[in-house]
């Protein structure tokens, strides 16, 4: 496992209204294309978004179903809906971690990237947030394995990036089994080992 230095950066702070609403359109394009894949949902809901006529009953009940599980809908009571909001903030930390990974894909280091896991469509559900490889410049590939965590407590900061960190230090082997056994079925680069396995060193 290469260790190498974290950048930081903080961004959108000189971002107007259309900026966001840009960002925010561009984040739930990507919520739904994960919770619907390539089905006709995906396409029905776009259409609406796009300003297209109403959807049929069918066509209603289908995206109903893909998005009730991490947006809850609008029938849903007030208390059905307080409690996905924790999961909601979780699956959106997910998409924008997924996006700047995605939109960065040579750091200021000069790693470039290999590969970045799917977000999960459950973001409460078992294992690590993410993992990223990359390639340093002699072609060694290393890898980083993410946790994102809520920020809520009035104390420091540091307090929450421990807990994460303890997490990883305790169950980072088993997350990284997790996430790197779907990519082994799949063509793509190998470790020597094999046909489409996940390049993690």
């Amino acid at each position: 496992m290469w260790l190498g230095r974290v950048h930081d950066v903080i961004g959108g702070l000189e971002a107007g209204r259309g900026d966001l609403e840009d960002a925010a359109q561009m984040i739930a394009d990507d919520a739904m294309r994960i919770r619907c894949g390539d089905s006709s949902a995906l396409v029905n809901w776009r259409s609406k978004r796009d300003g297209g006529p109403e959807h049929s009953e069918l066509a209603r009940r289908v995206i109903e179903v893909f998005v009730a599980p991490s947006f809850g809908l609008p029938v849903d009571d007030a208390d059905a809906l307080r409690d996905l909001r924790d999961h909601l903030q979780g699956f959106v930390a997910e998409l924008l971690w997924s996006r700047l990974i995605r939109e960065h894909s040579v750091t200021a280091d000069a790693r470039t990237l290999v590969h970045a896991s799917e977000v999960k469509g459950d973001p409460t559900g078992p294992g690590g947030d993410g993992l990223v490889v990359y390639a340093v410049k002699d072609g060694t590939l290393v890898f980083r394995l993410w946790e994102i965590k809520k920020h809520t407590a009035s104390g420091h900061v540091s307090a929450t990036i421990k807990r994460a960190a303890d997490q990883l230090a305790k169950h980072g082997p088993r997350y990284l089994a997790m996430l790197t056994g779907p990519g082994t079925k799949h063509p793509g680069q190998h470790d020597g080992h094999g046909p489409g396995r996940l390049p993690v060193r």
